[in-house]
């Protein structure tokens, strides 16, 4: 009994835990978990550039970017000039998207095949997966 709740209690601890990771396992595309407003993608390619598409209810585009990434100490990505989208309606607020300037720190969290990562102020939100 001890046993089991002791291997129970690491796997939860391994399962929540963000590990470290490498550079490629990191390329690849990203969407955002549970927007309404927008849909995003975020594809991280070698040489440690970052592409993004933001698209309206409509499917159009309203935002198309480029940028540096890197991965810092194999647990954290940092974004330079990165604009931080968190659902907003981009066709009613344009002047949202002239806040491009700065760089944004996530930690990533890695599951089994997927890995994730979070922008919001607080745990879990404005959290993107790896589709790719």
């Amino acid at each position: 009994m001890f046993l089991s709740k002791c291997i129970l209690g690491a796997l939860v601890v391994l399962t929540s835990c963000s590990f470290f990771t490498n550079e490629t396992s990191l390329y690849g595309k990203y969407v955002p978990v549970n927007y309404k407003v927008t849909f995003d993608t975020l594809v991280l390619k070698q040489n440690q550039i970052y592409s993004r598409k933001i698209y309206d209810k409509d499917k159009k585009i309203v935002f198309s970017t480029t940028g540096k990434w890197k991965l810092v100490n194999g647990t954290k990505i940092v974004f330079e000039n990165f604009f931080e989208n968190f659902d907003r309606d981009l066709n009613r607020f344009p002047e949202l998207l002239s806040d491009t300037l700065g760089g944004v720190e996530v930690v990533i969290e890695t599951g089994l095949n997927n890995n994730s990562f979070c922008f919001g102020y607080f745990p879990g939100e404005n959290c993107y997966n790896k589709i790719d």
